[in-house]
């Protein structure tokens, strides 16, 4: 508490050693939009960013593209298991089963990204996690700093996640094509 500590020491803090336990607002979420920015997302230009906590709606949505729902959790929370219907992975699952026509589900937390995709199937919707593009962050900054982060699981997934999710603007009618190729129970 109350000293300088790397990106990687924080990280690996227990939560009552960090100064604020819930740093979802103070520390998460001003990296993640950092990083948003570099992916060319803005918030409230391209991306709506959940500002005011009222209600289980996700941290983030992109707009124009429906690609992705985005969720930030504080650092020391479980974005991989589903304990328990209130657990981080069953809540971006209800949002891709309720917001429809994304993509994507993201969580982050300071640690790691995880990936979840929404796919439907006749009448149903399913939401996967795919688990081979998480992306330890940690390990993914440590690699780096040493110069022997190319051709790591964490390299590759991020600069997939660049190429995926990156902004792009598409024409109108290419968003009208995607719109007439959704599936009846996306609309």
């Amino acid at each position: 508490k109350g000293q300088k500590v790397s990106f990687s020491e924080y990280c690996i803090l227990r939560d009552f050693e960090r100064e604020n336990k819930g740093d979802e607002d103070i520390v998460v979420t001003p990296i993640l939009l950092e990083i948003l920015r570099h992916f060319d997302f803005r918030s409230g230009v391209n991306i709506l960013q959940q500002v005011i906590k009222d209600g289980d709606k996700p941290d983030f949505r992109t707009l124009e593209t429906n690609k992705f729902i985005l969720d930030a959790k504080s650092t020391g929370v479980d974005i991989v298991n589903k304990r328990d219907d209130k657990s981080a992975v069953q809540q971006i699952i209800r949002y891709l089963e309720s917001f429809k026509g994304y993509e994507y589900g993201i969580l982050f937390n300071l640690h790691h990204f995880e990936f979840f995709e929404r796919q439907n199937e006749k009448d149903l919707i399913k939401v996967k996690h795919v688990e081979e593009r998480s992306i330890n962050l940690v390990e993914l900054v440590k690699t780096f700093s040493e110069n022997k982060a190319e051709g790591t699981k964490n390299l590759e997934n991020f600069k997939w996640f660049y190429a995926h999710f990156r902004f792009e603007k598409i024409k109108p009618e290419e968003y009208i094509e995607i719109i007439k190729n959704r599936e009846k129970e996306d609309l």
